[in-house]
Formats: structure tokens, C-alpha cells, sequence
């Protein structure tokens, strides 16, 4: 009975949600896409608006990188949220030793590979020589 009931609750809510979406459609979406552009761009110039590694300073390209690896586990802890992992990098105060921004060819080298392709030793996961 009680799983009845919740099945009906929750079929309920879910058409009061279609509804109100369909009233205004694309402003909730609209709305967390410029925040999160806003929160990701504090990041960016806070952690120095460049790539650590090659110095490529387009932010499209530029992605944060946690200097001791873990940034999975990271974006794990906060559900999957790219913006809640903005957010704790940005009140914590942007820490260097712990963050810094490289551009998409360079972080995805040294998770792949191990070593950035502008190094000239292999270098430790998280570590752009």
C-alpha cells in the first residue's frame, strides 16, 4: 500500500514538473549555465588564467587539474557537480598547492600517457615537468 502511494506522489510531482517547465521552457537551464560559466571563469582567474604547462591562456581550453590526483573522487564527493567542485576550489581561496589549471591536451596526456608531451622526462600522475 505504502509503495502505491509513493508511486502516485511521485507521478504527481513529476506532471506538477512537466508543467511548470513547459510554462518556461529553458530558463531554469539558462540560468545554471551562466552561473556555472561565471563560477568556472573565478576559477580560472584565480588559478592564474594559463596552462601550468604550456602556457596556453584560452579558457575554453583551460580545465583544473588537482595537483595530487584525486579529481574524480573529488567530483564523486560533490554528486557529480563540476559547479560544487568550482565552488570549494573558489572558497578555499584558489590554493596553488593543491590546484592549477592546464589545457585539455596537456591534462589528458598526463592522464593517459603519465607525462605531458612538453616535458622532457615522464613525471609523476598530476605533475607537469
Amino acid at each position: 500500500m505504502v509503495a502505491v502511494n509513493r508511486l502516485k506522489h511521485a507521478t504527481r510531482l513529476n506532471a506538477e514538473l512537466k508543467e511548470k517547465r513547459a510554462a518556461s521552457p529553458g530558463s531554469h537551464s539558462a540560468a545554471v549555465t551562466a552561473s556555472h560559466r561565471r563560477l568556472r571563469a573565478q576559477v580560472i582567474d584565480g588559478l592564474g588564467s594559463i596552462c601550468a604547462c604550456c602556457g596556453e591562456s584560452e579558457p575554453i581550453f583551460l580545465q583544473l587539474d588537482h595537483i595530487h590526483g584525486g579529481g574524480n573522487l573529488h567530483y564523486r564527493k560533490f554528486a557529480g557537480s563540476w559547479s560544487a567542485v568550482y565552488r570549494a576550489v573558489r572558497d578555499t581561496g584558489f590554493p596553488r598547492d593543491q590546484y592549477r589549471l592546464l589545457c585539455s591536451n596537456c591534462n589528458s596526456a598526463i592522464g593517459r600517457y603519465g607525462r605531458c608531451p612538453h616535458a622532457d622526462q615522464p613525471v609523476p600522475l598530476g605533475a607537469c615537468g
